[in-house]
C-alpha cells in the first residue's frame, strides 16, 4: 500500500491520537488538529491526499468542512466519522 498524507480532524484529543498512532504504523504521514477552522487553516498549508473528519464538533462541523474539501480539493478522498 503507498504511503499517504492524511489530515484527521476530531475534537475528541484521544480519538485523534489513536487515529495517528495505527495510520502512522501503517506508513502514512498524518497531521491531526480538533476542529473544522483548524483544518481549513492546515489544508491551505499542506497538500493531503486524505481527510477523516468527525461530524460533530464545535466552531465548525465536519459537514461544512466536507463541503469546502470538495469544492476546493476535489482530488482528495474524504471520510466521515461520528462517535
Amino acid at each position: 500500500m503507498a504511503s499517504r498524507s492524511i489530515l484527521v480532524v476530531d475534537d475528541e484529543s484521544p480519538v485523534c491520537e489513536l487515529m495517528r498512532v495505527t495510520l502512522q504504523r501503517a506508513g502514512h504521514q498524518v497531521e491531526c488538529v480538533g476542529d473544522g477552522c483548524q483544518a481549513s487553516q492546515t489544508m491551505r498549508r499542506s497538500q493531503f491526499d486524505v481527510l477523516i473528519t468527525d461530524l460533530l464538533m464545535p466552531e465548525r462541523d465536519g459537514i461544512e468542512l466536507i463541503r469546502e474539501a470538495r469544492r476546493e480539493y476535489p482530488r482528495m478522498r474524504i471520510i466521515a466519522i461520528s462517535g
